[in-house]
C-alpha cells in the first residue's frame, strides 16, 4: 500500500482547512484513532457537493488523527503505515433484544391505509424487534384501539428450510391474497432486497465479509492485488463500513433525510487505498457482480406481477439503498430478467435521499407518477419501511415478512461473524445487523 505517499497528500490537502487544536480537543476527538479513518476523512473531503464547512470539520478531524498518530511510538506509527492493518477499537454494547407479545388478534396482512397508527404504540425498540422477527403485535391505544397481526402467510411458512422452495410451492395460494389487494388499484410498489429479490440465510454482517472477499479476489486477478496486499477481508469490511458511514455524514441532507451512495463509498474507499477512479469503478462492478451471485427472484411475485400487468397498472421498485437506480436495474436485469421487464422503473433512496424508512419519498413518486395515495400497493418486508410508513401515507400494504426460520439463521450467522472478526481483533457490535 502507498500509505506514505497517500498520508503525505493528506497533509497538504487538509493544510488550509487547519484550525487551532488543543490537548482536551485532541484527546476528545482523536482518542483511538486508525489511519483507516484518517484516510478516509481525508478522500470524503474530495467528493463533489461537501460544503466548505463540512469540509473544514473533516479535516480538522483527519489533522487531529495525524498528530494523534505521530504522538505514538515511532515505530508503531510506521507499522500501521506499511502494514495498512488499522484497527478498529472502538466498542458499543450490542442491542438488547426485546419481547414481543404474541396475544394479539390475528387479522389480514394487507391493510387499506385507512387507519393511522398512533406514534406511542411504534417504539423504538419494540419496532427493531417487531421487524427482526417480521412479526407486528401492536395495541394503538385507547382513541384507537385497533390490534394488528400482520401475519397472513400460512404458519409453515415460518418453519420451511427453504424459503424459495416452499414460496414456489405455495405461491399458486398464496399469491391470490396480492392479487386480490391489487382490485381497484393503479400502482403495484415492490421493496426489492428480500420482497423482490430475495436474500439467503447470511447476515448483513457476514455478506459484507463475503463481499470483501470478493472484492480482494478480483483487485488480486485483475493486476490491482498491490493495493490490497497486507488488507484482511476483515480490513477491507471496516473499511468500507466507515466509508458507508462517512459519505453518509457528507452527503447534504434533505428534509431532515440522510443516505449514501455506492459512488461515493467506492471513491473513498479506491482513494484510501491509493487508487483512483477507474478502481473505484471497478469496486462498484465487483459488488454489482457479487450481489447477482447471491439474490435470487421471488417466485410468490410472478403471479402477482402478470396480474398487475394484466389490469393495466404500472408496477415500480422502492428500495431504501446506497445503490442508486441504475446500479439495483443491472442487478435486477442479472438476476432476474423476465421479471424485471414488468417493472416500469425503480426509485431508491441513494437518489432521491428521501426514503421509505423517512416516509418522504412517497409523496414524491405519487407527484412523478401522477397518482393518488390510494391508487398504490405496497408490498416489502420491513415492517417499518414497507408497511407502517406507507400505511400512513394513504398506500395499501401487504407484509410479506422474513420467515422466522430465515431470521434465526440470520441471528446465528451474525453470531459467527461477530466472533470471526473478533479473533481478527476487530470488534463489529457497534454496526453489525442480521
Amino acid at each position: 500500500m502507498k500509505h506514505d505517499k497517500t498520508t503525505n497528500e493528506l497533509v497538504r490537502s487538509i493544510r488550509s482547512y487547519r484550525t487551532g487544536i488543543d490537548a482536551s480537543s485532541l484527546s476528545r476527538h482523536l482518542k483511538k484513532k486508525s489511519i483507516f479513518e484518517v484516510l478516509l476523512l481525508s478522500a470524503a473531503m474530495k467528493l463533489p457537493g461537501v460544503s466548505q464547512e463540512k469540509k473544514a470539520k473533516f479535516a480538522k478531524s483527519a489533522f487531529l488523527g495525524l498528530v494523534w498518530l505521530s504522538r505514538r511510538r515511532s515505530k508503531k506509527l510506521e507499522k500501521i503505515l506499511s502494514s495498512g492493518s488499522g484497527t478498529a477499537t472502538h466498542v458499543a454494547s450490542a442491542p438488547a433484544h426485546h419481547s414481543v407479545s404474541a396475544s394479539a388478534e390475528r387479522l389480514n396482512l394487507f391493510d387499506g391505509g385507512s387507519h393511522k397508527m398512533h406514534s406511542e404504540t411504534a417504539q423504538v425498540p419494540v419496532v427493531l424487534a417487531l421487524e427482526a422477527c417480521g412479526r407486528i403485535d401492536i395495541g394503538a391505544g385507547e382513541e384507537d384501539p385497533i390490534k394488528l397481526r400482520l401475519a397472513a402467510l400460512p404458519s409453515d411458512y415460518d418453519a420451511a428450510e427453504d424459503r424459495i422452495g416452499w414460496l414456489q410451492d405455495n405461491a399458486p395460494r398464496v399469491s391470490t391474497q396480492y392479487i386480490d389487494a391489487c382490485a381497484g388499484k393503479k400502482c403495484l410498489s415492490l421493496d426489492i432486497f428480500d420482497t423482490f429479490l430475495l436474500r439467503n440465510g447470511d447476515a448483513e454482517a457476514d455478506r459484507y465479509f463475503q463481499l470483501s472477499e470478493f472484492i480482494l479476489k478480483q483487485l488480486a486477478q485483475n493486476g490491482l492485488g498491490d493495493l490490497v496486499e497486507s488488507i484482511s477481508p476483515e480490513g477491507l469490511t471496516l473499511l468500507r463500513k466507515s466509508a458507508m458511514q462517512t459519505t453518509y455524514r457528507c452527503r447534504p441532507r434533505r428534509n431532515g433525510a440522510g443516505e449514501g451512495t455506492i459512488e461515493d463509498v467506492a471513491a473513498v474507499v479506491a482513494g484510501a487505498l491509493g487508487g483512483d477512479s477507474t478502481v473505484a469503478a471497478q469496486l462498484i462492478e465487483y459488488e454489482i457482480a457479487y450481489e447477482s451471485t447471491v439474490l435470487r427472484p421471488n417466485p410468490l411475485l410472478r403471479p402477482v406481477m402478470a396480474a398487475a400487468v394484466d389490469a393495466g397498472m404500472s408496477i415500480i421498485g422502492l428500495s431504501d439503498m446506497y445503490l442508486p437506480a441504475a446500479v439495483i436495474n443491472d442487478i435486477c436485469t442479472r438476476v432476474d430478467p423476465e421479471g424485471f421487464l414488468k417493472i416500469n422503473k425503480v426509485f431508491s433512496s441513494a437518489d432521491t435521499i428521501v426514503s421509505k424508512r423517512s416516509g418522504l419519498i412517497f409523496a414524491e413518486i405519487e407527484a412523478e407518477m401522477g397518482l393518488r395515495p390510494e391508487d398504490f400497493l405496497h408490498i416489502g418486508d420491513s415492517f417499518v419501511s414497507d408497511v407502517r410508513n406507507p400505511r400512513e401515507a394513504g398506500w395499501a400494504v401487504g407484509h410479506l415478512p422474513v420467515s422466522q426460520n430465515l431470521v434465526r439463521s440470520r441471528e446465528k450467522s451474525l453470531q459467527r461473524s461477530i466472533e470471526r472478526s473478533r479473533n481478527a481483533g476487530v470488534d463489529i457490535r457497534s454496526w453489525a445487523k442480521v
